[in-house]
């Protein structure tokens, strides 16, 4: 059977294709709407969006799901939706706690603020004294998508900001910036879905 990787939309579901395949491994995409918009407009209605969720993974024959977006990571009750299924999914959740307890104080830049608001909540339950420095940004998003040269300079300066104010590392809260270079950057730069990846590759769930 076929590991499927599940974006909020078709960029991040490629990007999580396309970094399995740069390991050796094949997947198929699974995107859950077409923007990050569409995405948006239908998590306004939390029951439906859990819902269209499982239609589209009941549609399909997996070995595994890898959730390779961190807003739908955060935000759909996933060991419900993989007993219905029947099948093993794995979020950007399981990133994210091996590396709460490595740092006092993050940076970490999400698509929309309530993105933002769910990764603070994970945190205080995993890790209650972890400062969180936050942006949101669904232009930056956005511009990721049209291949927008500005985007590296943008994330640069947040980091520098977050550095500034104490952050010890920035998260890129949002896989659409996996492939994004801060040069030289003054702190440590996490990508988590790099993470999962390590994480599934050494579990052997692909």
């Amino acid at each position: 059977m076929t590991v499927y990787v599940i974006g909020g939309d078709h960029y991040d579901a490629q990007m999580g294709v396309k970094m399995l395949a740069q390991r050796g491994i094949a997947a198929m995409p699974l995107a859950i709407t077409d923007s990050p918009e569409e995405y948006m407009l239908r998590a306004q209605d939390h029951p439906a969006l859990q819902e269209h969720v499982f239609t589209k993974i009941a549609g399909v024959s997996a070995r595994v799901f890898l959730v390779f977006c961190n807003t739908l990571s955060f935000s759909m009750d996933w060991e419900m939706l993989s007993a219905r299924a029947g099948v093993p999914i794995v979020n950007l959740k399981t990133a994210y706690r091996e590396l709460v307890a490595d740092f006092k104080s993050v940076g970490v830049i999400a698509i929309h603020e309530h993105t933002l608001h769910n990764i603070r909540r994970f945190f205080d339950r995993e890790h209650g004294k972890l400062e969180t420095i936050g942006f949101s940004m669904m232009p930056l998003v956005e511009s990721v998508e049209i291949g927008a040269a500005h985007i590296n300079a943008v994330l640069g300066q947040l980091v520098g900001v977050s550095a500034g104010l104490g952050a010890e590392a920035f998260i890129f809260g949002c896989t659409h910036f996996e492939d994004c270079v801060v040069e030289n950057s003054p702190i440590q730069i996490v990508y988590p879905g790099k993470k999962l990846l390590d994480y599934v590759i050494e579990k052997g769930y692909v």
